[in-house]
C-alpha cells in the first residue's frame, strides 16, 4: 500500500513542479472535491510521517539516476513563435491579425496595465474585455487569449481550463461557444466599477 501511495505522491511532485501556485491550488481543490473528505488531523499526519520517510530515501535513489535521464530527449520547444503547449498538452496559436499595438485607443499593455491584475482570473476577464469592447473583435477564442498572454509576457495558463474557472468561480465570462467567447453583464460591471484601477 505504502508502494503505491509513494508512486502517486511522487508523480503529483513531478507534474506539480512546472506549476504556479494558483495552478496547484486548482489541482489540490479538484482532487479534494474529487476524491472526498480529507482524513482526520491524527490519521493524517501518522500517515504523512511514514510516507515522508520513504519519499526521502526514494529522493536518494533519483538522484543517483540523474545520468541516465539526462541522455533522454529534450522537450521539444516550439522556437516559431506561431504554437506552444500548455502545461497538460493543450495547444494554441497566435493570431498574426490581431493588432495589440496600435489598432485602438489604447493598447493591450496600456490597457492592461491600468487595472490591479493579481489573478489568472483578472488577467482573463480584462483581456477578454478588451477584445470585444476595446478592439471590438469578433468570435473570439483559446487562442486570441493565448495571443494576449504572450504579448503581455505573462505565463500561460491551461487557457481552456482558467477560462471555465473564471465562468464558473467568478461568472464574468460565457464560455458556452468556445469559438466566440463573450463578457457577461457581471464581468462589464467588475471592470467599469469594482476592479482596481491603477
Amino acid at each position: 500500500m505504502i508502494d503505491k501511495e509513494l508512486e502517486a505522491i511522487i508523480k503529483c511532485h513531478e507534474h506539480l513542479t512546472d506549476l504556479d501556485n494558483d495552478s496547484r491550488m486548482r489541482v489540490f481543490k479538484y482532487l479534494f472535491d474529487r476524491y472526498g473528505l480529507l482524513p482526520s488531523q491524527n490519521q493524517a499526519s501518522s500517515n504523512m510521517h511514514i510516507l515522508t520517510e520513504a519519499y526521502e530515501i526514494t529522493e536518494v535513489e533519483d538522484t543517483r539516476e540523474t545520468p541516465k535521464k539526462a541522455e533522454q530527449k529534450p522537450k521539444k520547444v516550439a522556437t516559431n513563435g506561431k504554437s506552444s503547449k500548455s502545461s497538460i498538452g493543450q495547444s494554441y496559436s497566435l493570431v498574426t491579425s490581431l493588432n495589440l499595438v496600435s489598432a485602438a485607443d489604447k493598447s493591450l499593455k496600456e490597457f492592461f496595465s491600468g487595472y490591479e491584475t493579481k489573478t489568472n482570473f483578472d488577467y482573463n476577464i480584462v483581456i477578454l474585455y478588451y477584445l470585444k469592447y476595446i478592439l471590438k473583435e469578433d468570435n473570439i477564442n483559446v487562442n486570441h487569449i493565448y495571443t494576449c498572454y504572450k504579448h503581455l509576457g505573462i505565463k500561460v495558463p491551461n487557457i481552456v481550463q482558467s477560462l471555465r474557472d473564471t465562468k464558473n468561480r467568478k461568472g464574468w465570462i460565457d464560455t458556452s461557444n468556445s469559438e466566440d467567447l463573450k463578457v457577461t453583464i457581471a464581468g462589464e460591471n467588475y471592470i467599469e466599477h469594482e476592479i482596481a484601477n491603477k
